[in-house]
């Protein structure tokens, strides 16, 4: 028996109701038959090893397929596996979980719903054709602003930070950090930002073309962390608010707030969030740089072990983008 299992040649979904609604959990037997045409949910499996049923098919349309098996079976009962699930898939495989992460959008306003019956989000009732046709719309958008944009780009301008609203020198920037040091990240040398005192470097390969790895700078008090997606794992995005959501949703974020929000240029705006990380229990403060001139999008997220919020937001006003 299993919750439910995806027949690949003829794309179903197939449920076992009476189970999830009784929070069954069968376990997935060591002398299984495999068969290379359906996939089973048991609901024993860890994060990896759903992750591994979901690649075990080629083609985004059925690893689509297999996400909302694994969402409508074990979301019920295990939302955090699920959520980390669909964390790794991110950094695996993108164009995947960008058409799965509504699944968790739904959920979220469910949620939502629960709390304040009148609240509605539009972005979560939007189907995958209607949003498509937003990403669409969007992309006309960019590309009109970005033809008008080339005329208007200084270039003198070689870096600009975060800070340089305040009209705050590179020097001046150390003043709040301790020990303030400037480092750059090693596969991304365009980002720089300001650390207080020695780090470490860590680079973290993934088994993903959109997101082959991740970069750390970190010490015993912070953890600053960056990914970088450019090329055709570029995507441009409107608004933040909903993807910050998404985020602190897959990392089981709580107590989260809108921390701080602007433009460098017309080309260049970011969105922070913080909130409280469950699993490193400390605050987080997290956020995307979109530069739609040169479609690149820096997911950043600083990790506050052991420190204080007037440096982390000395830190994050002194990342600069060259």
């Amino acid at each position: 028996m299993s919750l439910g299992c995806y027949i690949i040649s003829k794309k179903e979904i197939l449920i076992n109701e009476e189970a999830v609604k009784d929070k069954l959990s069968y376990v997935t037997p060591k002398d299984l038959h495999l068969n290379d045409d359906i996939i089973y949910i048991y609901g024993d499996e860890n994060e990896n090893q759903l992750i591994e049923k979901i690649l075990s098919v080629e083609g985004v349309e059925h690893r689509y397929s297999i996400c909302s098996l694994i969402f409508v079976t074990l979301n019920i009962h295990y939302k955090e596996r699920v959520k980390k699930t669909f964390n790794i898939l991110k950094k695996i495989d993108l164009p995947t979980y960008n058409m799965a992460k509504p699944l968790l959008g739904l959920d979220n306003e469910k949620e939502k719903i629960q709390v304040k019956a009148n609240k509605e989000s539009d972005v979560s009732k939007l189907n995958t054709e209607e949003k498509n046709n937003r990403k669409r719309l969007y992309l006309i958008i960019f590309c009109i602003v970005g033809v008008i944009g080339i005329f208007f780009i200084s270039k003198s301008i070689s870096k600009i930070y975060l800070g340089s609203s305040q009209n705050q020198s590179s020097k001046n920037k150390t003043l709040d950090i301790p020990n303030g040091k400037t480092y750059v990240y090693d596969r991304n040398q365009e980002f720089e930002i300001t650390l207080p005192g020695e780090v470490y470097y860590k680079l973290v390969p993934l088994d993903s073309k959109f997101l082959p790895f991740y970069e750390i700078l970190y010490n015993d008090n912070f953890e600053a962390d960056l990914s970088v997606y450019k090329g055709d794992s570029y995507e441009y995005f409107y608004d933040f608010t909903n993807e910050l959501n998404l985020n602190a949703e897959d990392m089981g974020y709580t107590e989260i707030r809108k921390f701080t929000k602007g433009s460098l240029s017309s080309e260049i705006t970011y969105e922070f969030y913080s909130g409280y990380s469950l699993d490193d229990r400390c605050t987080v403060i997290f956020g995307i740089i979109q530069n739609s001139f040169s479609r690149v999008n820096y997911e950043f997220s600083l990790i506050c072990k052991k420190m204080d919020l007037k440096t982390a937001t000395s830190i994050i006003n002194s990342i600069e983008i060259e």
